[in-house]
């Protein structure tokens, strides 16, 4: 299972477990569950994920200008980011918040 979410269109949706895919100018805002995930980003848009607490099983690799963004599901409690073992690229590996997230959807 997972997400492939190659090309240059904006994107927002949700992944079962599984691999995630990123390459391209395009955005991607993902909505995932507690589970396994593999990332591998490349490319000049940004990903948000979300839906979650604690990131820590979200592992892989980014590359590139795009920004790997999380939003814990709250903001007053600890949270833990994913796991990125290639980091390349000017891009940010970074938390987020909801006001953000809502921003980058237009709303």
């Amino acid at each position: 299972m997972g997400c492939d979410l190659n090309g240059d269109g904006n994107k927002d949706v949700s992944c079962e477990p599984g691999s995630i895919d990123k390459n391209g100018k395009g955005q991607a805002i993902v909505a995932i569950s507690n589970g396994i995930y593999t990332l591998k980003m490349d490319g000049d848009g940004n990903m948000f994920l979300y839906g979650i607490q604690d990131f820590r099983n979200v592992t892989g690799s980014k590359n590139g200008k795009g920004s790997l963004i999380w939003v814990p599901s709250d903001p007053n409690k600890i949270c833990f980011g994913p796991i990125i073992k290639n980091g390349d690229g000017s891009g940010e590996i970074r938390v987020g918040s909801i006001k953000e997230l809502n921003t980058a959807r237009g709303l």
